[in-house]
């Protein structure tokens, strides 16, 4: 046995990325099981904590700039969709899982304008 590096592929996916994905679909199931609104409340904080991760580094080590329009259009819909999550209204209990998953797409397309971050 040696120790050291291996010949193993790394795979490197986007946190933000899979966490929107899966929680667009346990917000869609949350319709048929409402239980799974829970997975997708923890999914959404998993993705704006890997935004925040992602916004808040670089590569080079200089500060970043402040939030454009888009991040903080962004920001504003997770806040109102997880306002709506937890308010547990009539009208919007049903849907509260679908509401809040939709509500984290656009955190998503605007980490996919950060720039690249190098290894």
């Amino acid at each position: 046995m040696t120790v050291g590096r291996s010949n193993l592929p790394v795979l490197e996916f986007e946190v933000v990325g899979v966490a929107v994905g899966a929680a667009l679909v346990s917000g869609a199931l949350s319709l048929v099981a409402p239980y799974l609104a829970s997975l997708t409340a923890a999914l959404a904080a998993l993705a704006l904590a890997g935004w925040v991760v992602r916004w808040g580094t670089s590569a080079s080590g200089e500060r970043r700039s402040p939030l454009r329009r888009m991040e903080w259009l962004a920001l504003g819909c997770l806040a109102l969709g997880g306002a709506l999550f937890l308010s547990g209204a009539p009208p919007v209990l049903s849907v509260r899982g679908l509401v809040l998953a939709v509500s984290v797409v656009p955190l998503w397309a605007a980490t996919r304008t950060l720039p690249a971050r190098s290894a």
